[in-house]
């Protein structure tokens, strides 16, 4: 079975990406192919870089689309490679050289279910879903499959075939109602599918990112803005959920 990194960026990043490109192309397992997806209309007028180009030589596929924000590293993706795992990656980090042999080592493991070298545990009390900011992040306790744990793309995340309900491509409903939390709209459809979420403890912590001022933003407001909370109760509802029942805790 095929093994597909899929990652992508924006213009304001597009000068420095290689350098995440290389830690990803120097890594201890190398996968079938590493796709990064790049929103057409902004790079409409914009050349891109040499450094990015060079690595087209080096196995890189570069793809356009119409951009969907962080949806974009997977939504194309999982359509155009229904029968494969698909490991997503970010645009701004220093990758370890081991990480997708982590993933990897995983999913051999779990085959079934979505394997995370990051996760967040969800918490609760008395009955209802506590604040995001609450929740216990970089959780490592727990290394059996559950639907408690929050898979956080940031890190690498592999995403066997068929583990994500098929509305997880409703562009209409995420662009509505969790345009800003990928993570958080993968993680209810994979809770839909019956898809649980494992993790391991040899790769749970921060990883070393270029530092961006729109990134930091974009996680200040989801994050300490509460819009992470507001998005995961908004698709809850509209998926007449009841996570708190779902969850196992």
């Amino acid at each position: 079975m095929r093994y597909i990194v899929s990652l992508t960026s924006f213009s304001g990043r597009i000068h420095n990406i290689w350098i995440t490109l290389e830690t990803i192309l120097r890594q201890s397992f190398k996968p079938d192919q590493i796709i990064l997806w790049l929103g057409e209309d902004q790079f409409e007028n914009i050349e891109l870089p040499e450094n990015l180009l060079g690595l087209k030589s080096r196995g890189l596929t570069i793809n356009f689309c119409k951009d969907v924000r962080s949806h974009t590293k997977y939504y194309y993706t999982i359509q155009l490679f229904p029968d494969a795992n698909i490991i997503t990656l970010d645009d701004d980090c220093y990758y370890p050289s081991n990480t997708i042999e982590q993933l990897v080592k995983l999913h051999k493991q779990f085959p079934s279910e979505i394997c995370s070298n990051r996760v967040h545990k969800i918490l609760t009390k008395n009955g209802s879903i506590l604040p995001y900011m609450k929740w216990k992040h970089n959780y490592k306790k727990n290394l059996t499959p559950n639907h408690n744990l929050l898979q956080t793309g940031v890190s690498g995340v592999l995403y066997p075939p068929k583990s994500l309900h098929k509305d997880v491509l409703d562009q209409a409903v995420f662009k509505e109602l969790c345009f800003y939390a990928d993570d958080l709209w993968l993680k209810l459809h994979a809770i839909r599918n019956g898809t649980k979420v494992v993790t391991s403890k040899n790769f749970n912590k921060d990883l070393i990112c270029v530092s961006d001022t729109q990134n930091n933003q974009l996680v200040s407001k989801n994050s300490f803005g509460g819009r992470n909370d507001s998005q995961f109760n908004d698709i809850s509802k509209f998926y007449n959920l009841q996570l708190e029942i779902l969850i196992i805790l």
